[in-house]
């Protein structure tokens, strides 16, 4: 009977352990140049601008699924703009239009939305890309602060 409840115990001690598990990546520093960008491992991260000078880097490789993917920075603390880079699997990057499908036809995609709580990006993507996401202060007198950066599959 004790043996029973020590395998009982140890498999529930484990699934709690496992189930556990953080769910929200956190950003590593440096990441202020792309080649140190955080991994976006979940669909979710947290960072934070501590100046006008620092810069997070994320990134995160997609299908080329033809699906819409949102990219979005949101909880800010501060006015921070995001903006999204592609670069196809030989670490080239590319034209916005060619890989993508956006409303935006910028080279980088820039959020950019001045005085708002969150600041988001969409594309469909025709091509597996790994896209880097910059998280900064926005240049038009924007102020450092905290932020949670988001990756939605938009059906």
């Amino acid at each position: 009977m004790k043996r029973i409840l020590t395998v009982c115990f140890l498999v529930v001690l484990v699934f709690l352990v496992v189930g556990c598990e953080e769910s929200v990546s956190y950003e590593q520093e440096p990441n202020d140049i792309r080649e140190q960008a955080t991994v976006l491992l979940r669909k979710i991260g947290n960072g934070a601008i501590s100046s006008d000078s620092d810069e997070d880097y994320w990134v995160v490789t997609v299908p080329d699924d033809g699906e819409t993917h949102s990219f979005r920075i949101k909880n800010l603390t501060g006015n921070l703009q995001l903006m999204l880079y592609a670069y196809d699997t030989e670490n080239s990057m590319i034209d916005a239009s060619a890989a993508y499908e956006t409303s935006m036809h910028e080279n980088p995609l820039r959020s950019d939305n001045p005085d708002l709580w969150s600041e988001e990006i969409h594309i469909t993507v025709r091509d597996r890309l790994v896209l880097y996401l910059l998280v900064q202060v926005q240049a038009d007198g924007g102020s450092s602060g905290s932020y949670t950066i988001e990756h939605v599959i938009i059906d």
